[in-house]
């Protein structure tokens, strides 16, 4: 059950991802306009909302971390807007903060409709493996969506770089190596995290009663489905080193699009069941 506190942390965190989101990409836009404090200091008091909302869940909860699909989402948003504040803290890949931290409000909005919806009570969550599978998986979302937006940012840089009214864009963007690299480490850290998830599931199967293990079996299907095709998209990259660029960019964005439907589309049916 989502208290009224827990929903103004909720709130705050939504607020201070939407308001950083807002100023980085007035800041993308506008260059010379504000200093970097206007997207840190409202991104800093999203993590704060949102760490504190996750350590009051856990306390509530008597575990590590309760898996219904509001904490998920809120875990997610949580992480996507660290992997921000790493990247901002670095010094480097300037500019995707204002792709990255609107995916951050919008799924920390998605919170609110998983408390519509009913998948707000968290369930399993005093066994480890399946504490596990959640939390996982969850950082293995994060890492995906990441890569799509790397993957969106080339396309945008490589579509700039082919059109003489786009270049100002180039400057405001890291360059199409920072770009791949990045999306490529992220799904470099997401699969194998996909696939421990994915095991620690199995185990949570093999440990549910026998008049459940066909729903969960079904329930799961999507994301072997997903693991499967991230396995085919990475041995295609390796035995095709020349399938890089655009081609690339273009899958990485289109399998972060499919993990997230996959992601929902788990969330709302575990929800009504």
């Amino acid at each position: 059950m989502v208290t009224f506190g827990q929903l103004l942390l909720v709130g705050v965190g939504l607020i201070g991802y939407g308001a950083a989101a807002v100023a980085a990409f007035t800041r993308f836009r506008q260059p010379a306009r504000g200093g970097a404090a206007v997207v840190t200091a409202p991104l800093v008091a999203g993590l704060v909302a949102g760490g504190g909302l996750i350590t009051w869940r856990i306390a509530a909860a008597g575990s590590l971390l309760g898996v219904g699909g509001f904490d998920a989402t809120i875990l997610i948003a949580w992480l996507i807007a660290v992997e921000v504040l790493v990247i901002r803290s670095a010094g480097r890949l300037g500019g995707t903060d204002a792709f990255l931290l609107p995916v951050a409000a919008v799924v920390q909005a998605c919170s609110l409709l998983m408390i519509r919806s009913g998948a707000s009570g968290p369930s399993y969550s005093h066994q480890w493996h399946i504490i596990g599978h959640a939390v996982i998986i969850s950082v293995a979302g994060a890492c995906f969506v990441a890569s799509g937006v790397a993957g969106g940012i080339y396309l945008i840089v490589h579509r700039a770089m082919r059109s003489k009214h786009q270049l100002g864009v180039l400057g405001r963007l890291p360059p199409l190596e920072s770009l791949e690299g990045f999306g490529r480490w992220m799904v470099a850290a997401g699969f194998p995290l996909l696939t421990f998830g994915i095991l620690t599931g199995v185990c949570g199967i093999a440990h549910a009663p026998q008049a459940d293990r066909s729903r969960e079996i079904m329930l799961g299907s999507g994301t072997i489905v997903l693991w499967a095709l991230y396995a085919i998209a990475m041995l295609v990259v390796w035995l095709r080193p020349r399938f890089r660029g655009p081609r690339a960019a273009t899958l990485a964005t289109g399998a972060a699009g499919l993990a997230v439907v996959n992601f929902v589309t788990y969330l709302l049916m575990r929800s009504h069941i």
